[in-house]
C-alpha cells in the first residue's frame, strides 16, 4: 500500500484525540520516507508546517510543486546514491527555484557519499532547522 495514506490517516487521529500546535506538523523522512513526506505535503499542505527529506526524490507532475509553496523544505542527498536520487534531488530543487519557492528550499549535498548519508547530517544543526520551522510557522 502507499504509506502517504496511512500518515493521513495519522495525522488526522492525532488531530483529532491531541492538542496539536498549529494543527499541522514536521515531517522528517529517510529514502522512500522521504519521497512519502515529500508527496504528503504535496497533496496536504495544509497539515505540515515543514519537510526534512534525505535522499528522496519527487516523481509526480511538476504542476504539483506550486503546492509546496510556503512549507519550508530542507533536503539532503549524497552525490554517489546508489538509488539514484542525487540528479532527482537537484533537479527538485532547480525546479522550486524557478516556480519561486518561498521559504526557498535548502539542498545539502554530501559529495562522495551513498545513499546512507543521513549520519553525515549534524544532528544539532538538524533540530535547530526544526525549532526554526516550527517558530516561522506558528
Amino acid at each position: 500500500g502507499d504509506g502517504v495514506w496511512h500518515m493521513h490517516r495519522l495525522s488526522k487521529h492525532l488531530l483529532r484525540e491531541h492538542l496539536v500546535d498549529g494543527n499541522s506538523f514536521l515531517l522528517a523522512g529517510v529514502s522512500n520516507g522521504g519521497n512519502a513526506v515529500l508527496r504528503f505535503a504535496m497533496l496536504w499542505p495544509n497539515l505540515v508546517r515543514g519537510v526534512v527529506a534525505v535522499t528522496a526524490a519527487h516523481h509526480g507532475p511538476v504542476e504539483h510543486l506550486r503546492r509546496l509553496q510556503g512549507v519550508p523544505l530542507d533536503m539532503y542527498v549524497g552525490t554517489n546514491d546508489e538509488c539514484g536520487f542525487y540528479k532527482p534531488m537537484v533537479d527538485l530543487e532547480a525546479q522550486l527555484r524557478q516556480k519561486g519557492q518561498s521559504p526557498p528550499a535548502a539542498l545539502t549535498v554530501f559529495e562522495g557519499s551513498g545513499h546512507c548519508c543521513s549520519p553525515l547530517v549534524d544532528q544539532h544543526l538538524i533540530m535547530g532547522k526544526l525549532k526554526l520551522m516550527l517558530l516561522s510557522s506558528s
